[in-house]
C-alpha cells in the first residue's frame, strides 16, 4: 500500500509572506506529479484522495480505515502557522490569502479531499468551491470534524462567524452533492441547524472512531497497578487539587495521556470530560480502561463553581428558543455510550468511597464485553460507512435513501425462520428523533427461543427498521420492520408507536450471550442486552416499584434525596457487574401523582379534557423515562410490567361508584390504561388479550405469565382494573387465574413467583382504619383528590373548583388523613388486601396458590410494592417441616425505588403492628419476618420493615431462591445495603 505522509514543520509563528508562499509552492511542486490513488481495490476507477489534518489521533484512525478498506491517499499535516497564523480556525481573510498563494489549486487536483478534526481549517476550500466550482476537480469535499463544525481558538467577531455560516448555507443550496459533513457526536447536527438557522439542514454522517492507538504501553510496577490514575488535560490542575484535598491516593502520568494500553494497567482512570467528544474515550473503551467520571450534576457544579472548564460545549440555545440540555450529548453520558461508564461520583467524597469499596476484578467481564462490542459493532459500522461497496458515505449522497422494507422481516408476520439468512441492508429510512427505546420480555413456557419486543415513539409515519446483532458472531444479524401500534386517541394522531417483535436464539447451555441493536442504521445509538443460556435454571433479575415522586414531595426534599435516580444508578452498577436478564416493575412504574376522586357522575367529558389528559400522560412517560440511568435500564434490561394504581392515579378503584363510573373518571382511566399498555407492555386494547397473551375477565384486565429460566415461573396479577370499594378481582377472574397458572407453569418449575401491586401480607393498620371510619370516607377522599389534582394538573383547576362546590365542599375535612401521614403509605386504606372488606377475597386468592403448591409441589412466593417500605412476611403451617410445607409462602415487599418513605411515626406503627401473628385459615398462620437485624448505619434494628428507598435482586443458591433487598444507605455516597432472604424449594 502506497502511503505518503507530509509534515510541514514550520515552527515560527511570524515569518515573511515570501516564506509562506515558498512553503506552499514547495508542497505543490513536490506533489504536482502525484500518482492516482485507488479508493477501493475492487473499484477500478482511479481516485486521488488527499487528507488535510492537524490531529494525530485522527491521523492514525483514518490510516486504519484506509488499510482495512485497501485504499491509498496522501496525508498533509501543515502547521497551524501555515493554515491559520498559528491558531485553530481560519478567518475569511486568511482563507482568501491562502487561495491567493495557490493552496486550493493543489487540492483541486484531487477527486476526494477529507478535512480532518477542525473544519474551519478547510475554509479556503469552501470559498474556492463557492467562487468557482467548475474550476475544481473535487468530487467530494468531506468535512470530518471531531469537535464543533465552527470550533476555533481565534477571537472572531460575530460578523466573522456569520460570514462562515453564510458560506456553508450557500454551498448547501448550491452544491449539496459535493460537500459532506461527518461528526463523532450526534449533538453536532442540532448545533449546526441552530447556528446555520437551517431547520432542514441534512444530518451530518455520524461515524465513531475506531479507537486505534499509536502509543505503546509503558511498564507499570505491580505496586502502582493497585492505584487509580489521572493524566494531563485541561482539567488536571483542578482535579489534582481536589483529589489531594480529599486524601485520595492516585498516580499521575508524567506526560500527557500515556495511551490506553498504559491506563488499562491501573485499577481505574479518574477522568473528567474536558470536551463533548474525545477520541481518547473510544480508545479507552477498546482497550478495557475502567473509567470513573462525575455525574452530570456534579460536572455542572465543577464548571460553575470550581474552576473547571468544558471546551466546545455549545451555548444554551435551541431551534425552539428553549434551553437545550447539551450535557446529555457529552459522550460519557449519551444514550449509546453512557452505559460504558456506570461508575459515577456526585462529589469527591463519594469518589473516595467508590475507590475504597470497589473491586476492579468485578468489572473484568464488563470491560471485555465493552471491548468486544466496540470491535465487532462500532468498528464494523465505521468501515461500512466509509466503504464504497457498501453504499456508504462516499456514494450515499448520490444514491439517496431507498425503501428497504422488502428486505426486512415484517413484525406482523412470522419470525420463526430467524435462523435463515437475510439480505443485509445498508440503506435505511431517514433518521428521526424518537423516545425510547424500551425493551420488553414476553416469553412464557419452555419455548425454544427468547421472545420480546422493542418500542420507540416518533412523530414519523414511516416504518423504522431495527437491526439486531449477536455480539461475538459476525454472521448473525436480523432486520425487523416496525409494526405500528394503533391507538384510539385522536389527540395523539401524530404520535406513532412502533413495536419490533423479536425471536432470538438463547445462549448455549448456561452461557449468557449479548445482543446489540440500533434503529434506522444509527449504530452510534447502539444498545446491548443479555439473554440467558437455554439450559439456565434460574435467571438473574431485579424487581422495583414506585418509580417517581408523589405530589407532596417538595423541591427541597427532592434535592435533598438526589431526585429519582440514586437507586437506579446503584441498580445499573449491579447490572454492569452481573447483568440482569430481566427487570420486573411491580406497579407504579409511572408515578402519576393524581390523588383521588374527580367530578360528579354527570360532569361532562370534553374535547379539551381529552387533549390535555392525553398529553399529560404522554409527556409524563417520555420525560420521566428519559432520566439518566432509568433510560439506560429500560433500553438494556428487558422489562416485565404490571399495573397498579399510580399507573392510573392514587388509589384508583377504591372510590364510591358514583365517582368510579363518572364521565371524568372513565375518560381519565381509558387514556391512562391505553398509555400504560402502549409504553409498558407494547400492546393495545385490541391486541393485549388476543395476540399478546395477556388475560383477564372479558379482556378488561391484563395479567400475564412469564418464564425466567427452566425453574422459575412468574405471574403478574392485574388487581387494579376490576377494583372497587368492595372488590379486587371479579369471581370470573379468580377462576381464570387458577386455570392459567396451571396451564402456563411448566413441569420443570420449582418456584412460582406471584406479583401483586399491593402486598398480600402486611401489618394491619387498625388505628388508621378507625380514624378513617370516624370521619367519613367519601368526603375525606374527595377533598384529598380535589386539592391534589388542582395542584398537579393546572388545566383541571376550574373543573376541580366546580367539583368542590357541587359536592358541598366546605373544607371541614381537608387533608385529614395526611395529618396522620398515611396517604403515601397505603394510598387509600381500603386499597389493602388486609383491609377487612377484602378478607374473603384474600383467603380465596391465597388458597388458589396453596392448592396449586400442594398439587404441583412448587414453592410459591409473593412479591409486591406500593407501600414505600421494605418488608418480609410469610404464611406457614407450624406443624409441618419447612421443606414439606406447601402453605409456606414468603411475602417480599420492595418499595419504593424512587419515592420517599412514610414519616417516622408511621414506620414505627407498621413495625409495632408487625409483631402480631394472625390466622388465615385453620392450618395457616401469618406473621412478619424480622430480616432487618441492623439498620443501614449498623445500628441494631431487629425489625420486619425498614423505611428507606429500596429495590430487590433475585438469584439463587443451588435450588434455593434468594431475594436480596438493596436499601438506600444513610450516606448517599455509599452503595445500597443488602438484606437477603433465602427461600427453599418444596420437596
Amino acid at each position: 500500500m502506497l502511503f505518503i505522509l507530509l509534515y510541514l514543520t514550520l515552527t515560527h509563528l511570524f515569518k515573511p509572506e515570501e516564506e509562506k508562499k515558498e512553503a506552499i509552492n514547495l508542497m505543490k511542486e513536490k506533489f504536482q506529479d502525484f500518482v492516482n490513488y485507488n479508493l477501493n481495490a475492487k473499484d477500478k476507477t482511479q481516485k486521488k484522495i488527499a487528507f488535510l489534518n492537524t490531529h494525530q489521533g485522527l491521523s492514525f484512525d483514518f490510516k486504519t480505515v484506509a488499510e482495512k478498506l485497501d485504499f491509498n491517499y496522501l496525508e498533509l499535516n501543515p502547521s497551524l502557522y501555515v493554515l491559520n497564523n498559528g491558531k485553530f480556525g481560519q478567518s475569511d481573510a486568511r482563507a482568501e490569502e491562502l487561495n491567493s498563494f495557490g493552496l486550493s489549486d493543489f487540492f483541486c487536483e484531487y477527486d476526494i479531499v477529507v478535512v480532518g478534526d477542525t473544519n474551519p481549517d478547510g475554509r479556503f476550500l469552501l470559498k474556492r468551491l463557492d467562487k468557482d466550482p467548475d474550476s475544481c476537480k473535487i468530487e467530494r469535499l468531506i468535512m470530518f470534524s471531531t469537535n464543533r463544525f465552527d470550533w476555533t481558538w481565534w477571537d472572531y467577531s460575530e460578523v466573522e462567524n456569520n460570514l462562515y455560516y453564510e458560506l456553508i448555507r450557500r454551498l448547501y443550496r448550491k452544491l449539496p452533492d459535493r460537500i459532506i459533513w461527518i461528526q463523532n457526536n450526534p449533538w453536532e447536527h442540532r448545533y449546526m441547524r441552530i447556528k446555520l438557522k437551517e431547520k432542514d439542514f441534512p444530518p451530518p454522517y455520524l461515524i465513531r472512531p475506531l479507537g486505534q492507538t499509536l502509543i505503546d504501553p509503558e511498564k507499570v510496577s505491580n505496586a502502582d497497578k493497585a492505584f487509580p490514575v489521572i493524566y494531563d488535560h485541561s482539567m488536571l490542575p483542578e482535579l489534582e487539587k481536589h483529589l489531594t484535598a480529599e486524601d485520595i491516593k492516585f498516580k499521575k502520568l508524567s506526560h500527557h495521556y500515556g495511551g490506553p494500553k498504559t491506563l488499562a494497567q491501573y485499577s481505574a482512570l479518574i477522568d473528567i470530560p474536558y470536551q463533548p467528544s474525545e477520541m481518547k474515550l473510544y480508545e479507552n473503551i477498546k482497550y478495557k480502561v475502567l473509567t470513573v467520571i462525575p455525574t452530570t450534576n456534579f460536572l455542572k457544579t465543577l464548571i460553575d463553581t470550581n474552576g473547571f472548564f468544558l471546551a466546545n460545549l455549545p451555548e444554551q440555545e435551541s431551534l425552539n428558543n428553549k434551553t437545550e440540555n447539551w450535557f446529555e450529548y457529552i459522550e460519557y453520558y449519551s444514550k449509546d455510550l453512557g452505559r460504558f461508564f456506570p461508575l459515577q461520583y456526585n462529589n469527591f467524597t463519594h469518589l473516595k468511597t467508590i475507590l475504597e469499596n470497589f473491586n476492579p476484578n468485578d468489572y473484568k467481564d464488563f470491560l471485555s464485553n465493552n471491548s468486544a462490542y466496540w470491535n465487532e459493532v462500532i468498528n464494523k459500522d465505521t468501515l461500512d460507512r466509509w466503504n464504497k461497496d457498501n453504499m456508504s458515505i462516499i456514494e450515499k449522497i448520490k444514491q439517496g435513501i431507498n425503501d428497504a422494507a422488502q428486505t426486512v422481516i415484517n413484525s406482523t408476520g412470522s419470525t420463526d425462520n430467524f435462523f435463515d439468512r437475510q439480505t443485509k441492508i445498508t440503506e435505511f429510512p431517514e433518521r428521526v428523533n424518537y423516545h425510547g427505546p424500551y425493551l420488553k420480555y414476553s416469553g412464557n413456557g419452555l419455548i425454544e427461543h427468547w421472545e420480546g419486543s422493542i418500542l420507540i415513539v416518533t412523530e414519523s409515519s414511516v416504518p423504522p427498521i431495527l437491526t439486531v446483532n449477536l455480539i461475538g458472531n459476525t454472521e448473525f444479524f436480523l432486520h425487523v420492520k416496525g409494526f405500528h401500534l394503533d391507538h384510539s386517541s385522536p389527540t395523539l394522531k401524530d404520535v406513532h408507536f412502533w413495536r419490533f417483535d423479536l425471536k432470538l436464539p438463547y445462549g448455549k447451555g448456561n452461557e449468557t450471550i449479548q445482543y446489540s441493536y440500533y434503529i434506522n442504521g444509527e449504530v452510534e445509538k447502539t444498545f446491548i442486552f443479555h439473554v440467558a443460556g437455554k439450559e439456565d435454571k434460574y435467571w438473574n433479575w431485579a424487581f422495583y416499584s414506585c418509580n417517581g415522586l408523589s405530589q407532596d414531595v417538595t423541591p427541597e426534599d427532592k434535592l435533598k434525596i438526589g431526585g429519582v435516580t440514586p437507586l437506579w444508578k446503584d441498580l445499573m452498577e449491579k447490572h454492569a457487574a452481573n447483568p440482569f436478564h430481566v427487570i420486573v416493575g411491580g406497579g407504579d412504574q409511572e408515578w402519576l401523582a393524581i390523588k383521588g376522586k374527580q367530578n360528579k357522575h354527570d360532569h361532562p367529558w370534553s374535547d379539551q379534557l381529552e387533549k390535555e389528559v392525553s398529553f399529560f400522560f404522554l409527556n409524563l412517560y417520555t420525560q420521566s423515562w428519559a432520566e439518566m440511568f432509568i433510560r439506560d435500564a429500560f433500553a438494556t434490561i428487558p422489562q416485565v410490567n404490571m399495573l397498579d394504581d399510580h399507573d392510573i392515579w392514587d388509589g384508583f378503584g377504591t372510590y364510591p361508584e358514583f365517582l368510579n363510573q363518572s364521565n371524568v373518571f372513565q375518560g381519565c382511566k381509558r387514556i391512562a390504561v391505553e398509555l400504560y399498555l402502549l409504553f409498558q407492555n407494547h400492546t393495545t386494547y385490541d391486541l393485549a388479550c388476543t395476540k399478546d397473551e395477556y388475560f383477564g375477565h372479558q379482556n378488561k384486565s391484563y395479567s400475564c405469565v412469564r418464564q425466567f429460566g427452566r425453574e422459575i415461573t412468574l405471574i403478574a396479577v392485574d388487581a387494579r382494573n376490576e377494583r372497587s370499594l368492595d372488590q379486587i378481582l371479579s369471581p370470573e377472574s379468580y377462576t381464570l387465574l387458577e386455570k392459567k397458572v396451571e396451564e402456563l407453569t411448566p413441569a420443570t418449575t420449582k418456584h412460582l413467583v406471584v406479583v401483586t401491586g399491593v402486598p398480600i401480607i402486611h401489618p394491619r393498620l387498625d388505628f388508621a382504619e378507625k380514624v378513617n371510619k370516624s370521619f367519613g370516607t367519601i368526603k375525606v377522599s374527595t377533598n384529598k383528590f380535589a386539592n391534589s389534582v388542582k395542584a398537579s394538573i393546572p388545566f383541571l383547576g376550574g373543573a376541580i373548583d366546580g367539583l368542590k362546590k357541587s359536592l358541598g365542599k366546605t373544607g371541614l375535612f381537608k387533608n385529614l388523613i395526611n395529618q396522620f401521614g398515611l396517604p403515601e403509605l397505603a394510598d387509600d386504606l381500603q386499597d389493602h388486601w388486609t383491609h377487612e372488606a377484602h378478607n374473603v377475597e384474600r383467603l380465596q386468592f391465597v388458597e388458589i396458590f396453596q392448592r396449586f403448591s400442594e398439587r404441583r409441589r412448587i414453592r410459591v412466593t409473593l412479591v409486591a410494592g406500593d407501600v414505600h417500605l421494605a418488608l418480609f412476611g410469610r404464611f406457614f403451617n407450624a406443624d409441618d417441616p419447612t421443606s414439606l410445607d406447601h402453605r409456606l409462602m414468603y411475602q417480599v415487599t420492595s418499595s419504593a425505588i424512587a419515592n420517599i418513605p412514610p414519616p417516622g411515626p408511621v414506620v414505627t406503627s407498621v413495625s409495632s403492628n408487625g409483631t402480631s401473628v394472625h390466622h388465615l385459615n385453620l392450618h395457616t398462620k401469618e406473621e412478619m419476618v424480622k430480616v432487618f437485624e441492623k439498620d443501614v448505619n449498623g445500628n441494631d434494628l431487629n425489625d420486619c420493615c425498614i423505611g428507606r428507598r429500596n429495590y430487590a435482586i433475585v438469584n439463587h443458591q443451588g435450588e434455593d431462591l434468594t431475594f436480596t433487598t438493596l436499601v438506600e444507605p444513610a450516606d448517599k455516597d455509599k452503595p445500597c445495603v443488602p438484606y437477603t432472604l433465602i427461600i427453599p424449594p418444596l420437596a
